[in-house]
């Protein structure tokens, strides 16, 4: 089989799935990917181009997979993020690109040059705590995860990426801190139950229900990060948390009171509150 025509009837049968909006790139993705082209090595290929039959037959067991509600990321086993690409599989939050905006934060903070003690909540495959690392080494950054086998892939970015991040695999409700932090990030579950569900359901999201569900109101999370910060957070130090686009309000209730105040809420690609950085003042 040609490129041209493997190329058409991938996305052909892509297109198949309302739930997938662009089948033409994410065809042109799987073939990529299992051609070892880089994109614009794949885009120069002649459209006459001989398939072998392993890969046309690796390229619809992909499709097939897809049109099951698998993400692209997980069939295809790496999500780019920032300037890294990270290993991820069903086990693990697939990146977003709302995340970009609470590293950009990070890295813009003026206290970059101070040596901070970091915790990154519910570190997942490590897109928060290894990017922050690979432009912050002289950073001291603990990611906590509750799940063994995220904690399986985030040790392999850690290692692909070439930095140093000490893992604690723990409950973040039950763990308790060998000593405080500058700095507390996460990008914890903020779903309602019902509404993750529903999600899951119908193939908008394809990542462990625990990376999704933040309890009945989705805030479950941001209630034990108050105590949590209350507790551990230095004097002057900043929770940085990303949530969802209705929480606005929740956050500026949550964190607006002493020892708290809510510094700014910053808004994502689509213009929908998606940052809110908190500091601890007394």
């Amino acid at each position: 089989m040609t490129l041209k025509i493997l190329n058409t009837q991938l996305t052909d049968a892509l297109a198949e799935c309302t739930f997938i909006d662009n089948p033409l790139t994410e065809a042109r993705l799987i073939l990529t990917e299992l051609l070892g082209k880089t994109t614009s090595e794949f885009l120069s290929m002649p459209p006459e181009t001989h398939i072998t039959r392993e890969i046309e037959k690796s390229a619809f067991s992909a499709v097939n997979s897809r049109k099951k509600g698998r993400s692209i990321a997980s069939i295809l086993g790496f999500k780019d993020f920032y300037d890294l690409r990270f290993k991820v599989n069903d086990d693990v939050l697939i990146p977003r690109p709302e995340t970009e905006f609470l590293i950009e934060y990070v890295l813009n903070l003026k206290k970059n040059n101070a040596k901070l003690k970091v915790l990154d909540v519910g570190a997942g495959s490590g897109t928060i705590c290894v990017t922050i690392a690979k432009h912050r080494p002289h950073w001291d950054i603990d990611a906590l995860e509750i799940s063994s086998k995220a904690v399986d892939i985030l040790k392999q970015n850690i290692d692909s990426a070439h930095v140093a991040v000490n893992i604690l695999n723990h409950d973040f409700f039950e763990f308790k801190a060998a000593h405080n932090y500058n700095l507390i990030l996460s990008n914890p579950p903020y779903i309602p139950t019902e509404d993750a569900a529903v999600l899951l359901r119908h193939h908008d999201a394809d990542d462990p229900i625990i990376a999704l569900d933040g309890g009945s109101d989705g805030l479950i999370f941001y209630r034990e990060l108050r105590k949590f910060a209350q507790e551990y957070l230095d004097k002057d130090g900043l929770l940085i948390m990303e949530h969802g686009f209705d929480q606005k309000k929740a956050m500026h209730e949550i964190f607006g009171a002493v020892p708290f105040i809510v510094i700014e809420t910053l808004q994502d690609y689509a213009g929908l509150d998606r940052i809110t950085a908190v500091r601890k003042v007394n």
